[in-house]
């Protein structure tokens, strides 16, 4: 029997997604390929992923789009046969985004387009803007994700709104942008170690891809804790920074990691937590379970929800 082989891809485009893709290599998440793209070469040269395209040489000459979406689509489709050779091969792909400016709404589409093409199974991670940004960005976010939707598997829109309801009244704008990096982050770590961690209640790219395939608005949530798995899970399901409700989800993927052998018990809380926490009974639920010896005694919980239903 051959070796497994698995290519997860993140692509990074314009300010936002450089900075999202920095935040994720200085954290050390390791096995992902980085790819980071913009049209602006200085905003380029400070990021840390291994291979950087400059989008639109010979449209902007390495100048921003001037907030011009449409102008950050073509020079996106200038660098067409760049774009298709990386992402030749890929199993998985997240596309991550500021939507509102040229580049990070416009070149982002292109390159969704392309990975639709190739049939490879591509989550956007995007964020819409402030409020106080403007309404020109605001709309342009807008419009610009209802034209992603139709060539992705699935997204998750982080709102920057949100960003000043987190409850540290004193954090500054650079670590607020930090915890949203941080949805990135968590949300690759967690399926490439569902990917490849042996389970004591095994999944694998399969259940990643029926949960997520052709499913539109997505959900991921974490929790980390000690003791009931009742109030990590509700954690998980309370994603302050993502818009949506993952209380609505059809379906649900949950993967439990813990230091120690988890006790049938503990397990049999999980269903009991699901039926309080959510108001609409999935239609699937499907429970992982891994054995990670570096949580000690901490129990950690991924969720990722999709098919949402409104409440």
């Amino acid at each position: 029997m051959g070796d497994f082989k698995f290519s997860m891809k993140v692509f990074g485009v314009g300010g936002a997604g450089i900075n999202a893709l920095n935040d994720m290599i200085e954290s050390g998440v390791e096995g992902v390929e980085y790819i980071a793209a913009d049209t602006n070469i200085g905003k380029l040269n400070t990021s840390l992923s291994p291979v950087k395209i400059q989008l639109g040489s010979k449209i902007t000459f390495g100048l921003g789009t001037g907030g011009d979406y449409q102008k950050g689509y073509l020079c996106a489709k200038e660098e067409d046969g760049t774009i298709k050779e990386l992402l030749k091969d890929t199993d998985m792909l997240f596309i991550v985004s500021g939507m509102g400016g040229g580049t990070g709404s416009g070149a982002v589409l292109r390159i969704a387009e392309l990975a639709h093409k190739l049939d490879i199974l591509t989550v956007a991670i995007v964020t819409k803007p402030f409020s106080f940004e403007g309404r020109m960005k605001k709309l342009t976010a807008q419009d610009t994700l209802e034209h992603l939707k139709p060539y992705v598997d699935s997204y998750i829109v982080i709102s920057n709104d949100n960003l000043l309801r987190l409850p540290n009244v004193n954090i500054t704008l650079q670590n607020a942008f930090k915890e949203a990096d941080k949805i990135l982050k968590n949300s690759v770590k967690n399926i490439k170690d569902i990917i490849f961690k042996n389970g004591l209640i095994n999944l694998d790219f399969a259940d990643i891809k029926a949960v997520l395939k052709n499913a539109g608005e997505a959900m991921i949530g974490f929790g980390r804790g000690k003791g009931s798995i009742a109030p990590i899970l509700e954690a998980a399901l309370a994603s302050p920074l993502i818009e949506g409700e993952i209380k609505g989800a059809q379906q649900l993927l949950i993967n439990i990691a813990s230091g120690d052998n988890l006790p049938l018990d503990k397990l049999a809380e999980v269903q009991m937590a699901i039926n309080k926490l959510l108001i609409i009974e999935p239609e699937n639920i499907i429970l992982g379970v891994i054995i990670d010896e570096e949580l000690e005694s901490d129990i950690e919980i991924a969720v990722i929800g999709t098919k949402i239903k409104s409440l």
